[in-house]
């Protein structure tokens, strides 16, 4: 069997959502949502040893993502969410344990308490909690600048860097460059919904077990440790050392730390 496959799901608002899995449809379902403006493709470096481990891994593009369709309108975090639901509809997959990156994170926030009994358990890395500063920014990104294109791609292309620290690589680089032009004249979109519907009201009602990860280099570090004590069945794990893009950079140490916990906390063979 190959070990990355992709497909689509087709939706009753005809949209095509796409999806990239590993592993064997009997094995743990595990959805991987990915951050903004990124696509399941943050995903691959870990999809074949996730498989490799028993689970039937799915990491769905968002809405307006990657090769998926885009909304007309600028979604919320429910309608992403059912973007997700939709993809594991499509694949039969009715129970499944969660992991979220930043964005996904919230998205993932959502999806535990809106129907809980379909989530087994979640594995956050960078819980986006709201401050002031946060808002502002993220409700405040705007469009692309295409009218001023090389100086916009530059800008970013220097604040992705710099986010991914020492262990930036031409593939990061490239990857995220592919995935923000994919995400198209509406790549804030994603960041404006986050600010729009923070997750602090969700999380007294997170009812399963919730590992929070992230590395030190990463900006959601201290947010990521607090959302912890928030959770009512919340753990935080640091992985010393780690940025954004741990899935690059310690995809074994990040699938060791998600693993484990699932086992410790009985989600492992979920379905």
């Amino acid at each position: 069997m190959k070990q990355l496959r992709r497909g689509y799901v087709d939706t009753s608002h005809g949209q095509q959502l796409h999806y990239r899995l590993a592993g064997d449809h009997r094995g743990a379902p595990l959805v991987l949502i990915h951050q903004s403006p990124s696509s399941g493709a943050m995903w691959e470096p870990i999809l074949p040893e996730l498989a490799h481990r028993g689970y039937f891994a799915i990491a769905p593009d968002l809405i307006g993502h990657g090769a998926s369709d885009g909304p007309e309108a600028l979604p919320t975090l429910h309608e992403y969410a059912d973007g997700v639901w939709r993809v594991m509809d499509g694949l039969d997959v009715r129970r499944a344990s969660l992991v979220g990156h930043h964005s996904g994170a919230s998205i993932a926030l959502v999806m535990a308490t809106h129907q809980p009994r379909r989530v087994a358990a979640l594995a956050l890395w960078g819980v986006p909690l709201m401050t002031a500063e946060r808002e502002l920014r993220l409700g405040g990104e705007g469009q692309p600048d295409w009218d001023h294109a090389e100086e916009w791609i530059c800008k970013r292309w220097v604040g992705r860097r710099a986010a991914s620290g020492t262990g930036w690589t031409a593939e990061i680089g490239r990857r995220a460059l592919l995935e923000l032009l994919q995400a198209g004249p509406n790549s804030q979109w994603l960041h404006n919904a986050v600010a729009r519907m923070p997750v602090e009201p969700y999380l007294p009602d997170v009812a399963q077990p919730t590992l929070t990860i992230c590395g030190e280099l990463d900006s959601l570090y201290a947010e990521s440790e607090t959302a912890a004590t928030l959770l009512p069945n919340g753990r935080f794990e640091p992985m010393h050392g780690a940025s954004l893009d741990v899935a690059d950079q310690d995809g074994v140490g990040f699938v060791n730390l998600v693993d484990e916990f699932l086992l410790e906390c009985g989600a492992r063979s979920s379905r």
